[in-house]
């Protein structure tokens, strides 16, 4: 259902064009690391409009909910695996020799896990770029919340000082079913 992961690899580690983060490409072999993530009848849940902390610009933070559990322990084993290859190769990543330890307290998980909510995905849109379909594979505007088939791509770790994470972005939904205009079910 998802993609092996015994050829995930990290490529070097370079600077980005936004200032002080760095970043490496995920791959599945050759390959770039993608998979679908929902079904037309096991949609995933968006419960909020993507959002940033400025406001401002296209590339915005979006929730994924409702997650398979599978899904969820691929995600786990995936990011076990790039903590491994980081703790490997700490001062290339951070150019500092770091203690197995300190990389993985600087970790930050693309799974939001909290006791009294649903583990959600946290993902990143650029919603200039966004491809919006509908269940009949025609364009459609975004709307949200939303049930969704999400396509993902795993792009990227960032880093950033002693912290980093995996990058998931999300380039296409297909809009299963939208709760537009009111937001409460009755």
């Amino acid at each position: 259902m998802f993609p092996a992961l015994q050829n995930v690899s990290l490529l070097e580690a370079r600077q980005s064009a936004n200032g002080p983060v760095r970043t490496s490409t995920v791959r599945a072999g050759e390959l770039p690391l993608r998979c679908q993530l929902g079904t037309l009848l096991e949609p995933i849940y968006v419960p909020f409009a993507p959002s940033n902390f400025s406001g401002e610009g296209s590339r915005q933070g979006l929730k994924l909910s409702q997650l398979p559990e599978a899904f969820v322990n691929w995600v786990r084993e995936l990011e076990s695996r790039l903590v491994e290859q980081v703790c490997e190769k700490s001062e290339a990543f951070f150019k500092a020799k770091m203690s197995p330890e300190q990389v993985r307290a600087g970790f930050k998980s693309a799974l939001v896990e909290a006791e009294q909510y649903p583990t959600c995905l946290r993902a990143k849109v650029d919603l200039e770029k966004l491809r919006c379909w509908d269940v009949e594979r025609k364009p459609r505007e975004a709307v949200w919340p939303a049930k969704v088939v999400a396509a993902l791509h795993f792009a990227r770790l960032y880093f950033s000082g002693s912290s980093w994470g995996l990058v998931v972005e999300v380039p296409d939904v297909v809009v299963v079913d939208a709760r537009e205009g009111c937001p409460i079910d009755f």
